[in-house]
């Protein structure tokens, strides 16, 4: 039997496009960082995708801020979820937390979109630099 993981791999393959549905802060930020926090490509239309990223910016029982995200397959199915406490400044970002967490279930360890980024830049070894 396959792991859940390597399920979740198989129905949505890396570089895949993704549209983030949301109006909060928390989406906006999730829109500027996708693709260098996962391995994943940003859709500019739902239409056009090969998932959805819902973020939501909801308050808990005691009233306190959370930032929700649900990563969404074709027919609506939950490929991830995973929430937060929307902490305040200068704590690390919790949108950057939670797509960290998204990357780390959902792409390949040697994936991600800050690895992608820095093999863009390297040298090839056959360059010369002159």
């Amino acid at each position: 039997m396959l792991k859940p993981a390597l399920v979740l791999l198989a129905l949505l393959a890396p570089h895949s496009a993704v549209y983030v549905k949301g109006h909060s802060r928390a989406a906006a930020a999730a829109r500027e960082r996708l693709e260098a926090s996962t391995c994943y490509s940003l859709a500019q239309r739902p239409e056009t995708s090969d998932a959805i990223l819902q973020v939501d910016h909801l308050f808990n029982r005691s009233g306190n801020p959370r930032i929700v995200m649900v990563l969404l397959g074709s027919g609506g199915k939950v490929l991830w979820e995973d929430k937060t406490e929307d902490d305040p400044w200068p704590l690390p970002s919790p949108v950057n937390r939670l797509l960290k967490r998204m990357s780390r279930s959902t792409c390949p360890a040697h994936d991600t979109g800050v690895l992608r980024s820095a093999r863009a830049m390297e040298i090839p070894k056959h360059a010369s630099l002159k």
